[in-house]
């Protein structure tokens, strides 16, 4: 499978290579290297070519996985129907919410310096 050095740095942690070369040079990696399934390496254009592999020319992490018997959770996501939870299957984003944290600590450190108490609160607008 084609990827670049980022690609490969999201599945290494999980995945054991034999040895990598840089991306730049060798921008296949294969899980079957020196024809043994389960070696795992990365190979340039010319070493990939061959009747018994499947090329896949765009990285895609899950098809990669499973093609190196490794499974991996995915995130299941819930909605409320005003009844009851339900299996929520598709696109969505979740928004985090910002942490005030430092600036909260940094304010009640000042207003403790100055004989003061802080209190901070957060609404809507």
């Amino acid at each position: 499978m084609r990827m670049t050095q980022d690609e490969f740095d999201s599945i290494k942690g999980l995945i054991k290579c034999v040895e990598i070369d840089p991306f730049d040079k060798r921008s296949y990696l294969v899980n079957n290297f020196r024809n043994v399934l389960g070696k795992i390496s990365n190979l340039d254009s010319l070493e990939i070519c061959s009747n018994y592999r499947k090329i896949y020319e765009y990285f895609d992490k899950d098809i990669f996985l499973k093609a190196c018997d490794i499974e991996v959770e995915k995130p299941i996501m819930q909605v409320w129907l005003g009844e009851k939870w339900v299996d929520y299957i598709g696109k969505y984003r979740l928004k985090t919410q910002p942490d005030y944290s430092k600036e909260i600590d940094s304010l009640q450190e000042k207003a403790k310096e100055n004989g003061m108490k802080a209190i901070i609160t957060f609404e809507k607008i």
